[in-house]
């Protein structure tokens, strides 16, 4: 795996079209909707993207990638984001399936709870479930998707980390 210094990178703002493509391609969840596109460059080559949705002042750190086989301190890109933004506090959703959240302790957030584990329905490519718990016509919709041989496949649930930042 290649380790790359940062002192010898630079950011800039990004549009959404270059993100998703960065992260279509190196995050295992793909792109997600963001509000904030940051990109980490060497050489005119983009390395790293940071994504953040605002949230009344407070920002969802929604993806964090680094190009595949690459090792990149991540801290520069949130600082500067912290800088610029002046976010009150950061909240990231990690995937326990995929990741232990260390790398985000390790940017100076703190571990706040466990949610309870999600689904997703399978029948060879992934169907995300879009309808609410609370919904009648979900169990309807559970035993439909069943009948026609599609699966529920629970995951592990995510780590909530926040970051609290102290503008001076």
């Amino acid at each position: 795996m290649e380790h790359l210094e940062v002192d010898k990178c630079y950011i800039k703002e990004i549009d959404v079209k270059e993100a998703c493509e960065f992260c279509d391609s190196n995050h295992l969840l793909d792109y997600i909707e963001s509000d904030i596109h940051l990109g980490l460059y060497i050489q005119n080559e983009l390395i790293q993207v940071m994504t953040f949705k605002n949230i009344d002042d407070n920002f969802e750190l929604t993806r964090m990638c680094t190009k595949l086989n690459m090792y990149i301190d991540s801290s520069k890109l949130l600082k500067y984001f912290e800088v610029n933004y002046k976010p009150k506090g950061i909240v990231v959703h990690v995937n326990r399936r995929y990741s232990d959240g260390v790398e985000y302790e390790k940017l100076g957030f703190k571990f706040k709870y466990n949610t309870e584990p999600n689904y997703f329905y399978i029948k060879g490519f992934d169907c995300d479930k879009n309808i609410p718990e609370s919904s009648n016509i979900l169990s309807v919709f559970d035993e439909n998707m069943y009948a026609n041989n599609y699966r529920k496949i629970y995951d592990c649930g995510d780590k909530v980390y926040s970051k609290k930042i102290i503008q001076i």
